[in-house]
């Protein structure tokens, strides 16, 4: 927690775990307030030898884990708007913002 009250205002900061530690990490970092980001790309088992069928699988999980927290997992659109990726051409790299003043592009 020390490191996330370090933050600069406004940053954005998830939590990913990779391999056997993705779910426990994922859900004490989610009993911790925090977000966290989970996909195939860091753990190829949803549990001991059970290969996982796609990433719907384990955003499945996190979000029964959420609200078993008594938390609302984000939407999608939630997602885009806090990570400001709204309007954004598929590829294209997001605006560097510099403290209050206007984005700059990349």
């Amino acid at each position: 927690m020390e490191l996330t009250r370090r933050l600069p205002p406004d940053s954005v900061c998830n939590v990913s775990a990779m391999g056997k530690t993705q779910l426990p990490i994922t859900t004490i970092a989610l009993a911790m307030g925090l977000n966290i980001r989970v996909g195939m790309e860091d753990n190829v088992y949803y549990r001991k030898g059970e290969l996982i069928q796609n990433n719907a699988q384990l955003v499945e999980r996190a979000v029964r884990i959420a609200r078993e927290l008594q938390l609302e997992p984000a939407t999608a659109d939630e997602v885009r708007d806090l990570l400001r990726l709204r309007g954004r051409k598929m590829g294209a790299l997001p605006p560097v913002w510099v403290e209050d003043e206007v984005p700059v592009a990349v």
